[in-house]
């Protein structure tokens, strides 16, 4: 959905979900700086890897915009729920976005199969909104690997077949 070969295509599919995701929670009257997420489909193509941008994973490319997304703050409306109109819209918008993005992306596993994401990442509801809540306030520069490896951990959850090898186990079991 993003990272297309110009930022322009990235804009307009940004622009599009947040209409989209913002109507179907009935805020009519979406208020988003343009500029604002002109700004971010740019700087999210710098993505801080090794390698590059071309070569960073899935999971770097959307930590990296979700960091961009959230610390630019692109999104001043608010939700008529009461329940959403607690936590901040760019977050809530942010990560449904990600996880959208992220299903039905590729990865490459170290011995070069490339595996697809294909099954729904899956959340309680409890576990969504503390993530979204966890989020505010995110920056590329503070939270970006960090973010990086949940979203892995998280597409793992419901898809283990994308998953590296274990290579560390830990906790002793409690007995009784």
């Amino acid at each position: 959905m993003i990272y297309n070969e110009d930022s322009v295509t990235d804009l307009k599919a940004v622009l599009a979900y947040i209409n989209e995701f913002m109507t179907e929670y009935g805020v009519m009257d979406v208020t988003v700086k343009e500029g604002t997420v002109r700004a971010i489909t740019t700087l999210m193509r710098e993505v801080p890897h090794n390698d590059g941008t071309e070569a960073a994973s899935v999971f770097k490319k959307m930590s990296n915009f979700l960091c961009y997304f959230v610390g630019e703050q692109p999104i001043s409306s608010v939700f008529d729920d009461a329940k959403l109109n607690r936590y901040d819209p760019n977050a809530l918008v942010g990560v449904c976005f990600v996880m959208d993005c992220l299903v039905g992306s590729s990865i490459e596993l170290t011995d070069g199969t490339m595996v697809r994401i294909s099954n729904k990442i899956s959340l309680s509801e409890h576990s969504f909104f503390d993530i979204v809540d966890a989020l505010k306030g995110a920056s590329p520069q503070n939270h970006f690997r960090l973010i990086s490896v949940f979203l892995e951990q998280l597409v793992y959850k419901t898809n283990p077949d994308c998953q590296y090898p274990d290579l560390m186990e830990f906790g002793t079991p409690l007995e009784g």
